[in-house]
């Protein structure tokens, strides 16, 4: 069971799981009212009852928790888990995230853009909110549907070759604002002020 991003959640979730997750079952309310329940299913065609209890056979299930982190949550819900904090995906493992989304090819594209989202999310540029993973993908994907996709690319790849690869400092005379896409990576009016002098 996965259960993402709890800690977006209604403030009194975990505590409301707290007894699903001691006694390993929970109720569907709304399924009372439903004529022959049994023919509810969810989306991947597996029956829903008014009460879902684990098989005998099988045991109790997994139950996945993410969270951000944006908020505490309760001492007694964080008792009941153990952790595994996941850290970012390194140039490799973002590399590899690129080529199973988007297939090989674009060798140099990928480098640049890869070195532009990197200095983007460098601590010395000081930004509240540094692009994520997902924020990337989404970047990348705009690049393609952008009318003057040809001289979008030709951008990035002057971007690229205009960042330091140890400092992440832009050089080269280029301002970050010029950056094709830019609000698909930076998403706060404030870092993209912070942009505005092109060295961060």
């Amino acid at each position: 069971v996965l259960i993402d991003e709890i800690d977006k959640a209604p403030r009194d979730l975990p505590n409301d799981l707290l007894h699903v997750i001691e006694e390993g079952w929970f109720r569907i309310p709304e399924l009372r009212r439903v004529p022959g329940e049994t023919s509810v299913k969810d989306p991947h065609g597996a029956p829903l009852h008014h009460e879902m209890r684990p098989s005998q056979s099988r045991g109790r299930p997994l139950i996945v928790i993410t969270s951000n982190a944006e908020r505490h949550l309760p001492e007694p819900f964080l008792r009941r888990c153990v952790f595994f904090h996941v850290n970012p995906p390194d140039a490799d493992g973002l590399r590899e995230i690129l080529r199973r989304r988007l297939g090989d090819g674009q060798t140099a594209l990928r480098d640049s853009q890869l070195r532009v989202y990197l200095a983007l999310r460098a601590e010395g540029l000081g930004l509240t909110k540094r692009p994520s993973t997902a924020e990337l993908l989404d970047w990348v994907h705009a690049l393609y549907a952008l009318p003057d996709r040809a001289e979008a690319e030709a951008a990035v790849l002057d971007f690229g070759a205009a960042i330091d690869p140890k400092s992440h400092r832009l050089g080269g005379g280029l301002e970050w604002l010029d950056l094709p896409g830019l609000p698909c990576l930076i998403k706060l009016q404030e870092d993209l002020e912070r942009l505005g002098g092109g060295q961060g």
